[in-house]
């Protein structure tokens, strides 16, 4: 009997105990949350991931599936939970990582270029994609300077220099007997030291040399020689030859004569871009014009005679003294031919004795005179002309028509 009434003092208290121990939890348990527990309004349902699916997107960076699971009671507070950890991992791209390696499972595919180097090159070099370890260069060069290039080029950044030129010659190279003794120039790539004795000077009053040596710009007297006529009895150089118009036939063999450069448009060799001009006399570095038109003093070969008024810009009065026009230029002080000059008597005739004939002058059929600047001395009215074919000066009345070339200095 009395152990009945032990066992059931013994289980009413056990009872109580559990009782008062499991309330006891749930208050500490709650405590330790920080929170309450909120009631659901209804039964939600919730998708999570499990710890296999993220150790599968670790290792192999692949997708799980969701996993729906459902609960009474959500706790509100603050936690992380499995899907935002799995949503944090990201996707990796195979071309973003090193070749030999891995991350997160999956195997590089981006090609180790190491220290690679360059050189530049006249075309442009593609960088091929991967990984540079930064210890790579572009290559360089001493000889990339300034005085290395030419002028007008640029190469990475780096300029010409302005007297770095092309020195290229292949119609009327320099040599050493056309430069004066102890003058440089470079041609063709070549360094040219100049030879040629210094020139005649007005005033020089040295006979022996303007008669004998003085060669290049300027007149060797001794060798004023006129050529020999062919089919001409008695026009052999030695008997004092013939000039150089020869009876309209081919220029006399053997006469004195100086270079001549055609000043062709497109080259421009004589060096002043002008299409009116025709010749440069290399002797004296006078560049004549072609023949004037008649109608525009154009310089344009178009055959035309001028007065003297005409061609020399001038008001024709009755003294026939020259007053320059200041406004409706005519002749070679024409607006349009800007630079140029009439010539004078002499330098008409040095072109003739330079050999304007067959240079200038066309051989076969070409015989024009041509006005000079040049008033005759005892009449004011009459001003002198020169055949450049024949070598002929003569006076002739101003108001009369002639040919018309102009004439100007080498830049």
């Amino acid at each position: 009997m009395k152990n009945k009434k032990f066992n059931s003092y013994f289980t009413n208290f056990i009872k109580g105990s559990l009782t008062v121990l499991f309330s006891v939890l749930v208050i500490y348990g709650v405590a330790r949350a920080n929170t309450t527990i909120i009631p659901p309004s209804g039964t939600p349902v919730a998708s999570f991931y499990t710890l296999s699916d993220i150790w599968t997107r670790l290792t192999t960076n692949g997708a799980a599936g969701t996993h729906s699971f459902l609960f009474a009671d959500p706790l509100a507070g603050t936690h992380v939970t499995l899907t935002q950890i799995y949503n944090a991992i990201p996707i990796i791209d195979a071309t973003k990582v090193l070749s030999g390696t891995s991350y997160l499972g999956i195997p590089g595919t981006m090609t180790d270029k190491a220290a690679t180097s360059y050189t530049p090159s006249n075309v442009a070099q593609t960088i091929v994609a991967g990984y540079y370890n930064g210890s790579g260069t572009v290559a360089t060069d001493a000889f990339l300077l300034t005085g290395n290039i030419k002028s007008g080029v640029t190469i990475f950044g780096v300029g010409g220099k302005t007297e770095v030129v092309d020195t290229t010659e292949a119609t009327v190279p320099i040599a050493s007997g056309t430069v004066s003794s102890g003058k440089k120039g470079f041609v063709n790539g070549a360094l040219i030291t100049g030879t040629m004795p210094a020139n005649y000077a007005y005033g020089d009053n040295n006979i022996a040399y303007v008669l004998g040596v003085a060669t290049g710009a300027g007149t060797a007297l001794k060798n004023l020689w006129n050529g020999t006529g062919q089919g001409f009895t008695g026009g052999s150089q030695a008997d004092g030859g013939v000039d150089d118009y020869n009876a309209n036939t081919a220029v006399p063999v053997g006469r004195y004569s100086k270079n001549w450069t055609t000043c062709a448009a497109t080259s421009d060799p004589c060096g002043i871009n002008n299409s009116g001009s025709a010749f440069r006399d290399d002797s004296t570095g006078l560049i004549w014009s072609k023949k004037m038109n008649i109608t525009t003093f154009a310089l344009d070969d178009v055959n035309g005679q001028h007065t003297w008024f005409s061609a020399n810009n001038c008001n024709e009065t009755t003294g026939s003294a020259c007053t320059k026009k200041l406004s409706s230029k005519t002749g070679c002080e024409a607006d349009i031919n800007a630079g140029w000059s009439l010539p004078t008597q002499k330098q008409l005739m040095q072109a003739y004795i330079d050999g304007s004939y067959g240079n200038m002058e066309p051989a076969l059929g070409s015989y024009r005179n041509y006005w000079s600047s040049t008033t005759l001395s005892s009449s004011t009215t009459t001003a002198w002309y020169t055949g450049l074919s024949l070598g002929a000066t003569d006076p002739n009345t101003k108001t009369n028509a002639l040919s018309v070339r102009c004439v100007r200095s080498a830049p």
